[in-house]
This record gives structure tokens, C-alpha cells and sequence, in this order.
């Protein structure tokens, strides 16, 4: 069964407009509901307004309460624009000051949430970069999204990281059948690659599906 919704969240960095239409590429493949949610930067988080002092601090208030408008509206004419006459629905969010449980909140009821690179990838430290860890335990699926991931490239690959642990085994069987999410890539022949280490040394196995083989990992 294919997902029902999907969340994908938006900051005013580069990468936004490649991940909104990939995520949109998904909404259309599986007719999912599409929520965009537009994360608002904290002027907290901007590393110059600490230093204002006097008129400086109005100043710098109304050029960050211009720059984040200019962003949002901006994120939302492109989300118009991909979204309309479509034929599946969406909605559009704007999340400004909700704490890290807040925008997990927003994972937790959707499906499937879309986000961009690793947090440790982010310079300068966003709102969304510090919620990530907050998101990823949502108990939902995250699927993270290169800035420059073209939205005609929906993998057909999967990757495993295996530990051997109670989580990787569970994991693997959850989702043995592509789980809850339908068929990524419907008439392409999928492959499954597991990654392990074992004893300090990396190894990995790679088996195509319908092959009468396996991979044995430790």
C-alpha cells in the first residue's frame, strides 16, 4: 500500500526548490497528500544580531522579518506552482518558533517525512538542522534528499546499514515487501545492498530481486 501522506520541510537555504519537486514526484507516483512545511530561521540563530545595540536592533529586526517573508512567499509560489492542477491534494504549513518536538510533530502524522542533507552537512545551524535528531524519532521513515537530487531520479536501490542488532533485523522485516510504502519504482527490477562491518572490517553483498540466492551476514 503506498503512503497516504508525506511531510517535506523547506528552509529559506539552497536546495529547497529541488527537494519540494522531488517530493512533489512522489505525491504524483503514489497519490499521496503532499504537506509542505516551511521552517522559518530564528533570528536567535543568526550569529551578527547579538552584537546590535540601540537603533541597530530595530534595523536588524525588520531586515530579518523582510528576509523571511521574502522566503516563505517565494517557497509558496513555487509550491503554487508545482501543485496546481494536479491530481493529487497537498497543503501548505509555515512553522515559526515550534520547538524541536513541534516540527517532529509534523513527521509523526504524516507517512513519510522529506528532508534535505545531514544536519552535520548544514553550515550555517538552522531551526530544522537542530530538530533533525527530533524528527528522525518521530517513529516515522525520513528520507533525506541531496540538494542537487534531480525529482526524475526516485531510487529503485536500497541501501541496509546491518549490525546485527534487534532494530536492523526488525527493519529488514518490516519492510522485506517494500512495507507500507507500495512499489518505488513499479515495473524495475529492485536490488538490495547490505552494509556490515565485522571485526573492524567493512564488507558488503548485493542480491537483485526474484534471485533464488541470499546474503549471509554475521
Amino acid at each position: 500500500m503506498n503512503p497516504k501522506d508525506l511531510v517535506v520541510f523547506l528552509e529559506q537555504y539552497p536546495g529547497r526548490s529541488q527537494r519540494l519537486a522531488f517530493a512533489a514526484a512522489l505525491a504524483k507516483r503514489w497519490q499521496a497528500h503532499l504537506i509542505a512545511t516551511f521552517v522559518t530561521q530564528p533570528l536567535a540563530l543568526n550569529p551578527h544580531a547579538s552584537f546590535a545595540v540601540g537603533r541597530a536592533i530595530s534595523a536588524v529586526l525588520d531586515d530579518y522579518l523582510a528576509a523571511a517573508s521574502a522566503a516563505s512567499a517565494q517557497a509558496r509560489a513555487e509550491f503554487d506552482s508545482l501543485t496546481a492542477r494536479r491530481s493529487f491534494t497537498s497543503e501548505w504549513r509555515v512553522s515559526q518558533d515550534e520547538t524541536c518536538e513541534g516540527l517532529m510533530l509534523h513527521a509523526r502524522h504524516a507517512s513519510l517525512a522529506v528532508l534535505g542533507p545531514p544536519s552535520r552537512q548544514t553550515r550555517p545551524a538552522t531551526m530544522l538542522s537542530l530538530a533533525e535528531d527530533s524528527i528522525f524519532a518521530s517513529g516515522r521513515p525520513c528520507l533525506l534528499v541531496p540538494d542537487d537530487w534531480s525529482d526524475e531520479r526516485i531510487g529503485s536501490r536500497i541501501v541496509v546499514g546491518w549490525n546485527g542488532g534487534r532494530e536492523a533485523a526488525r527493519a529488514i522485516a518490516d519492510n522485506g515487501d517494500y512495507g507500507d510504502y507500495g512499489d518505488p519504482a513499479p515495473g524495475e527490477r529492485k536490488y538490495l545492498y547490505i552494509v556490515w562491518s565485522n571485526n573492524g572490517a567493512t564488507d558488503s553483498g548485493v542480491v537483485g530481486e526474484d534471485d533464488d540466492r541470499g546474503i549471509i551476514v554475521p
